[in-house]
């Protein structure tokens, strides 16, 4: 198997938390503090006041007062989050911006040296059943930096985190995602005393085609070197963990990934996922792969998304 380049650990930076107004941010407020205090970094509370749509936009006097009054409602909003991590010994810098949420939050990544975004996890305003709105869909697709959207829960700990790889995809070359996967799925959950589940789930390409179309013991050996080699990927992702494929903490799944992650989830009870969200580097416009895109329409759990290292955000740098 070929060598994988692994990339080197980020250096201690700032987190932004994304505080909207109009979310629940007490879970997502409980895990930045943790993370914070454990870290030694600073805190950025940004708030984003959506510009107006154009039927909604007055002039004159009006205008000045109905922006003024959306500006300290975000404010106050704002205010009040921070002080509870203020309260808990977190340094906070605040901010409150105008513009669309998500590009207001990446061009702040792009300016700054920024360990981690998070942000509270739920339906925009068009109340579709996934979990993720259009601002948290954006920054999985778009944001160089990982991206962690924290479901609204009760204020406790993570219990369970699942670091969802695929060991079979990098090639010579290649930075392993899979090796910052883990990474991150680790560190947390050794800081959080959770449980840490690693699963892999992959579908066998023209499986139900060439079943009746090539000799049976054929097709039988050709399934079984397809699941060697899986199996002998994920043992050598598995090597620094102290974890087995007979450990009931890992998961090796056969199927469409879309479909098993997500019921994984849900039968574990997992707390928390952690995945790659792009599946090449360096390339503006790329911005998530179709799996991954349908697994984070039907998950039901906060989860953290990685970029390879070389990823090309499509939003412009900050002047």
């Amino acid at each position: 198997m070929a060598q994988r380049k692994r990339r080197a650990r980020r250096s201690r930076g700032r987190i932004l938390a994304y505080l909207d107004p109009e979310a629940k941010n007490q879970a997502l407020l409980e895990l930045v503090r943790r993370f914070a205090l454990r870290e030694g970094c600073e805190v950025l509370a940004l708030s984003v006041v959506r510009e107006l749509p154009w039927y909604a936009r007055v002039g004159g006097r009006r205008a000045k007062q109905i922006r003024g009054a959306l500006e300290d409602a975000a404010r106050q909003a704002l205010d009040r989050d921070a002080a509870f991590l203020e309260a808990e010994g977190v340094r906070v810098r605040k901010q409150v911006r105008w513009g669309r949420p998500f590009e207001v939050i990446i061009r702040e990544v792009l300016r700054r040296r920024t360990q981690l975004v998070l942000k509270t996890a739920h339906p925009d305003a068009r109340g579709e059943a996934q979990l993720f709105g259009s601002t948290a869909m954006h920054l999985f697709r778009k944001c160089p930096a990982p991206v962690c959207a924290v479901k609204p829960r009760r204020a406790t700990r993570l219990r369970r985190v699942l670091a969802a790889i695929d060991p079979s995809k990098p090639t010579s070359g290649e930075v392993d995602l899979n090796a910052d996967i883990l990474e991150w799925a680790q560190r947390l959950a050794t800081d959080e005393q959770a449980e840490l589940h690693v699963c892999h789930a992959f579908a066998i390409e023209g499986e139900h085609l060439l079943r009746n179309r090539i000799p049976q013991a054929e097709y039988r050996e050709y399934l079984r070197e397809v699941t060697a080699r899986v199996t002998g990927g994920m043992e050598d992702a598995l090597a620094g963990l102290g974890l087995s494929l007979d450990d009931p903490r890992v998961h090796l799944l056969k199927g469409d990934p879309a479909r098993l992650i997500p019921r994984l989830v849900e039968e574990q009870k997992i707390d928390l996922l952690v995945m790659g969200s792009v599946a090449r580097s360096g390339v503006p416009g790329l911005l998530i792969g179709n799996t991954a895109e349908r697994m984070l329409r039907s998950v039901d759990c906060s989860v953290l998304t990685l970029k390879p290292e070389g990823f090309v955000s499509p939003v412009a740098p900050p002047d």
